[in-house]
Order: C-alpha cells, then structure tokens, then sequence
C-alpha cells in the first residue's frame, strides 16, 4: 500500500460570509453582479502581549455568461497573511480559484470549483524563553533551549475542490 497524510488548519474570522473564497471555492462568481471585491482584517489576543493579525482579500468575477440557460463561468484570486503571536509563527498563501454554475431546474443551481495555490509557513523563535532555560531561580539565556529541528520556513503548493447546491425560489 502507499499512502500520505495532510495536515491543515483553517483561518477563522468572524463574519465568515465575507471571505467565501475561503470557505468553499465552488462560490467563485457566485454573485449577482459581475464583480465582488472582499477584504477582512482580524487583531486579536492584544492584551496577552504580540497580538495575532489575519489579513484577507480577494477579487472574483464572472467570465462568461450565457443568458439562455444561466451558466456562468467565474475566475478569482485571493490572498492572506496570518501572524501568531510573538514568534509570528505565519501562514501566506495566494490563490486562484476556477468554478462554474451549471443551471440544473427553473429554480436549482449547482457549481463546481476548484482552487490552486501557493503557501509559505514561517516562524521566528528570536526572543523566546523556552522551559529548559530557567535555572530554579530565573530566566538564563545562556542555557541551550533543548529545542532543536525546529522548522522556520517552508513553502509548498496547495489546491482544493468543492461543490455547492443552491435553490431559488422566485426572482424575489
């Protein structure tokens, strides 16, 4: 047998409707308009000292539209920077995100997406004070840490897939 394993983990924001690129890459174009532009920026944790900062934004468009049956073709890009704390342990990644809305009814929708991109994670362990270096009576920076491998940088290529169902009613 071979195999692999993933690993991963989600940026949260409050208002999770505003990053929908994020949430799902099927919602590429998924608008009324021709365009959407979206931005978010979250501060959190401030008062523990470094806080963490997540910045977002994205543009998305249609690209095609074919008015007698209601498919539409949508193209994207997104990006976002993630800092963690005091050793701004961070995540950057840039995106481009392909979905298209198949017309399955007078009132169903369903899309397929996908999205591809590229990810750098990286930390800065300057100015951390680990366990091993306190010596019973205080802090000494001259003590080794005992930590060692410890990844800083590394970037890979990321993509997803996703699928979404939509049903409308009436034009109202």
């Amino acid at each position: 047998l071979y195999g692999w394993t993933t690993y991963a983990q989600e940026l949260h924001f409050s208002v999770p409707f505003r990053t929908s690129l994020q949430l799902n890459p099927a919602l590429t174009a998924a608008i009324p308009g021709d365009f959407r532009i979206m931005s978010a920026y979250k501060n959190q944790w401030a008062s523990i000292g470094t806080p963490f900062q997540t910045i977002y934004g994205s543009f998305d468009m249609k690209l095609l539209n074919t008015n007698e049956d209601n498919n539409q073709l949508g193209a994207g890009i997104s990006f976002f920077s993630d800092k963690a704390g005091k050793t701004s342990m961070g995540l950057t990644q840039l995106n481009l995100h392909f979905a298209y809305v198949f017309k399955i009814g007078n009132t169903q929708f369903v899309s397929g997406g996908i999205q591809t991109g590229f990810v750098q994670r990286s930390t800065n362990y300057e100015g951390i004070k680990w366990d091993n270096q306190y010596n019973g009576v205080g802090y000494d920076p001259s003590l080794p840490s005992g930590e060692t491998n410890l990844p800083q940088n590394r970037s890979y290529f990321d993509a997803g897939a996703g699928v979404t169902w939509e049903y409308v009613p009436n034009k109202k």
